[in-house]
């Protein structure tokens, strides 16, 4: 039995659709309506109570109207202030449609570049329609699963924030446009950068100056630990480490660039930005007998959570095993990594295997002890990245 706000949801999106049946010929009413049932399908019902049949139908209608003609792999993003005499509607709230092939990360990376431009998110709307299309873009019609030939997956979102003046409408649709524009490289990248690191953990048996076998193998662990749906990668990039008498330069090899980035300017280190020298922090690493090192990029990302990256760097060696670059991989550590046991993270194991072992203590003794639960429960991103 549908409880009361269910009844009075199903009522609305009927009128909604009868609407459409009335107002549009009959070619076009047919898929409108099975778009509109699609379109609030997933909505819950409170988000609809106070809601007028004809705001419903305009809004719907005005989504439709902006993807009617799209082809794969064009992102649209409208921002508006919706009024009855352009847009057959009206709106207390500014309104964002995006319209893009349906991919991970979308909702949560939009949000979180709305809250950056500190922006109130009033009302959130995400269907996940199986769209078939023409040649030229337009719809054909809307079904219920993406199996069926020539159909694809479309994420419609109609998100609405407190209203602003047109001058700020244009700012909106750029970070929201360039968002996408992350997601998507980070998205068709993925398997490339997850591929290129499988090739670099085969490639690092040489034991380089400095390490053990032991070094070498927790790094290579470690990676195959990270590749293991433990790091989402987003970004990678190559330098190249050009000695010049005294002076070592790190140049970037442009060519290289996956996922965030692909563009050369973007930033994975602010030190690294004048790449006429090498920073101090990274000259250490160039002459320490470790392979790798994890640290935070000084980028926030754009993609899934807006906090600063974690960077995977690893030392890429000439056939003498000098070094001669670096490699870097930029992502973020999953919800797993951080709830998995320090005892269970390779690289983390071993630090703290070696951080207990200077300390003189007995692992049994309550120094030992203490020692040990302090490093077991010590936030995650710091232990990453402090020396031992």
């Amino acid at each position: 039995m549908l409880h009361a706000t269910e009844k009075h949801k199903a009522e609305l999106i009927r009128d909604v659709i009868k609407a459409a049946k009335a107002r549009l010929s009959a070619a076009n009413a047919k898929t409108v309506s099975q778009f509109i049932h699609k379109y609030y399908e997933n909505v819950p019902p409170s988000d609809l109570a106070d809601a007028a049949p004809e705001s419903l139908f305009g809004a719907a209608l005005a989504h439709w109207k902006l993807g009617h003609v799209r082809k794969p792999g064009k992102a649209m993003v409208r921002v508006y202030n919706p009024n009855l005499e352009e847009d057959g509607w009206i709106c207390d709230h500014t309104v964002i449609e995006v319209i893009n092939d349906d991919m991970p990360f979308l909702v949560d990376s939009i949000t979180a570049e709305l809250n950056r431009q500190e922006l109130t998110v009033h009302l959130v709307i995400h269907p996940i329609m199986g769209v078939k299309r023409s040649r030229d873009g337009k719809v054909e019609e809307i079904v219920s699963t993406d199996k069926a030939k020539g159909v694809r997956n479309e994420s419609y979102m109609h998100l609405q924030v407190t209203e602003q003046s047109g001058a700020r409408l244009q700012g909106i649709s750029k970070g929201i446009e360039k968002v996408i524009r992350d997601v998507r490289s980070a998205v068709d990248d993925w398997a490339q950068m997850r591929q290129l690191l499988s090739t670099i953990i085969q490639d690092m048996d040489k034991i380089p100056k400095g390490a053990t076998l032991k070094d070498v193998k927790e790094s290579q662990e470690f990676l195959r630990w990270a590749h293991d749906d433990h790091f989402t990668f987003l970004g990678f990039r190559d330098y190249e480490f050009v000695r010049s008498g005294t002076r070592v330069a790190a140049r970037l090899d442009k060519k290289s660039g996956l996922g965030v980035l692909r563009n050369p300017s973007a930033i994975v280190f602010k030190e690294l930005q004048n790449l006429s020298s090498i920073p101090p922090a990274v000259r250490a690493f160039v002459n320490q007998g470790d392979q790798l090192m994890v640290t935070k990029s000084s980028s926030v990302s754009s993609v899934h959570r807006p906090v600063h990256m974690d960077s995977i760097v690893i030392k890429r060696y000439n056939a003498k095993g000098k070094v001669i670059g670096k490699r870097v991989f930029v992502g973020l550590f999953t919800s797993a990594a951080y709830n998995r046991s320090v005892r269970d993270i390779p690289l983390l194991r071993l630090k703290m295997e070696k951080i207990i072992e200077r300390s003189g203590f007995s692992p049994s003794s309550h120094d030992g002890k203490v020692l040990l639960n302090i490093l077991v429960t010590y936030p995650r991103d710091p232990l990453f990245q402090a020396s031992e």
